[in-house]
């Protein structure tokens, strides 16, 4: 299921309303002039706010699941976040500005947290089970065991640039947001060649800079620095999460984790490693 569909259109003014105001911009993107002559900033951000509140709320309908949302800015030490305790998001200050002046670039870092979002949902209310949300689990997993018996965010921060989610959500950010422009140009734009070829030039655009996310998501090695149960190794987060399940086996509740490991006898181990022992 899309993020972002057609039908969010018909879900959701604020959707419509900014995809106006992008077509106006569109037009006087070469003049590097900002949104400020066509709305203030305070409506400005309440509209980006709005936006992302319907585009969750439009998810959840979607998905059959009632739960409230929310929509925060202000001056966050990160671009943004989403908070799954409270199933909110958190666009930082400066970058609502930024996107306010014409960097509307930015805007990617909405749809990087709108992906958080629907991976959360995929995870934990949907329970999906695919190669991407088995592997963004194993790692949020990690994660977690090591705040809770670390007591810092070391395995995070320290594979940041390689850490499973945020290399999808940065490489899905890009994609959402090229989504959404087709849909807003779709009606505008009669000759679908001309529509294609634009949209190319867009996420030509977005990628130019950008690391290359396919690469970097095929990278499984990761440094466990003051992890004491690796002795501080660089090691693949597979081999550790099939370490780390022998001891923790209520993450087995995961239908994404219960999918690839069972429990036989009070040992855990992936399921293709028991037939091999059976087959013996």
């Amino acid at each position: 299921m899309e993020l972002i569909d057609e039908g969010l259109f018909d879900y959701s003014e604020s959707a419509n309303e900014l995809g106006n105001l992008i077509i106006k911009f569109s037009k006087n993107l070469k003049s590097n002039q900002s949104f400020e002559s066509y709305i203030s900033y305070e409506e400005f951000e309440n509209l980006i706010r709005s936006f992302i509140n319907d585009v969750m709320c439009y998810y959840l309908k979607r998905i059959n699941v009632s739960r409230e949302v929310l929509v925060l800015v202000f001056d966050y030490w990160f671009s943004g976040a989403f908070l799954e305790t409270g199933n909110g998001i958190v666009i930082q200050s400066e970058i609502m500005e930024s996107i306010y002046k014409g960097n509307i670039e930015y805007l990617s870092v909405v749809f990087h947290e709108l992906v958080h979002f629907q991976v959360y949902c995929d995870i934990n209310y949907r329970k999906i089970v695919n190669e991407d949300t088995v592997r963004i689990l194993k790692e949020k997993l990690i994660r977690f065991y090591v705040v809770e018996h670390n007591f810092d965010d070391s395995y995070y921060y320290g594979n940041y640039q390689y850490y499973s989610e945020e290399v999808f959500a940065n490489n899905e950010a890009i994609n959402q947001f090229v989504q959404f422009f087709y849909l807003v140009f779709n009606s505008k734009i009669k000759d679908k060649k001309t529509l294609y070829n634009d949209m190319f030039v867009l996420e030509a655009s977005l990628r130019e800079n950008a690391p290359d996310y396919e690469e970097l998501y095929k990278n499984k090695m990761r440094n466990f620095k003051n992890v004491g149960y690796f002795n501080d190794n660089v090691m693949s987060f597979e081999d550790a999460f099939d370490y780390l399940i022998k001891y923790n086996p209520r993450w087995l509740e995961y239908s994404q984790i219960s999918s690839l490991y069972e429990c036989v006898h009070g040992d855990i181990r992936r399921k293709e490693e028991y037939r091999r022992i059976l087959c013996r």
